[in-house]
C-alpha cells in the first residue's frame, strides 16, 4: 500500500517537473539540443513557449495570397453544387417513378402469383375473374403516368 502511494506521488510530482532546452554549436560546428547544458561550450536556453497564431496578414502577398486560396475554395464548392444539382436533375419524378412501378406490376400480373395479404398476414391470390379488372386498372395506370 505504502510502494502503490510513494508511486503515485512520485509519478505526481514528476509531471509538474520543466525541463528546458538547451542549443549549442559543437566542435565540427554542427548544432545540437540537449536538456543539460556543456560544460565546456556556450549555450542558449531555448524558449519552448510556443507563439501566438497571426490573425492578419503580414503582408500584402500574404493578404493576396489568402483571398486566391479563399476564392478558390468557393469556386471548388460551387462546382460541387452544381454537379449536385445536376444530379439531382437526373432522377426520376414522382411520375416516373410511379410508371416504373405500374410497368413492374404489370409484369408480375402477367407471370401469375398475384396476391393481396388479408389482416392476419396470409396470401389471398387473385381470382380469374378478377385479373382482368386488375389488368385493366393497371393499364390506365400506365397510360396515366408513361406518356
Amino acid at each position: 500500500m505504502f510502494k502503490t502511494i510513494l508511486a503515485t506521488l512520485v509519478m505526481i510530482l514528476s509531471s509538474f517537473s520543466y525541463a528546458e532546452i538547451y542549443k549549442w554549436v559543437d566542435e565540427n560546428g554542427k548544432t545540437q539540443f540537449g536538456d543539460k547544458p556543456p560544460q565546456s561550450r556556450d549555450f542558449k536556453t531555448l524558449d519552448d513557449t510556443p507563439t501566438p497564431p497571426r490573425n492578419e496578414p503580414s503582408t500584402d502577398q500574404d493578404a493576396t495570397a489568402i483571398k486566391q486560396r479563399t476564392q478558390k475554395l468557393l469556386d471548388a464548392m460551387d462546382a460541387e453544387r452544381q454537379a449536385k444539382q445536376a444530379r439531382k436533375s437526373e432522377e426520376p419524378t414522382a411520375k416516373q417513378k410511379e410508371c416504373q412501378r405500374a410497368k413492374e406490376y404489370e409484369r408480375k400480373i402477367h407471370r401469375g402469383g398475384i396476391y393481396n395479404l388479408d389482416k392476419d398476414g396470409n396470401r389471398v391470390y387473385l381470382s380469374e375473374a378478377e385479373r382482368p379488372k386488375e389488368i385493366a386498372r393497371i393499364n390506365q395506370l400506365i397510360k396515366q403516368h408513361c406518356q
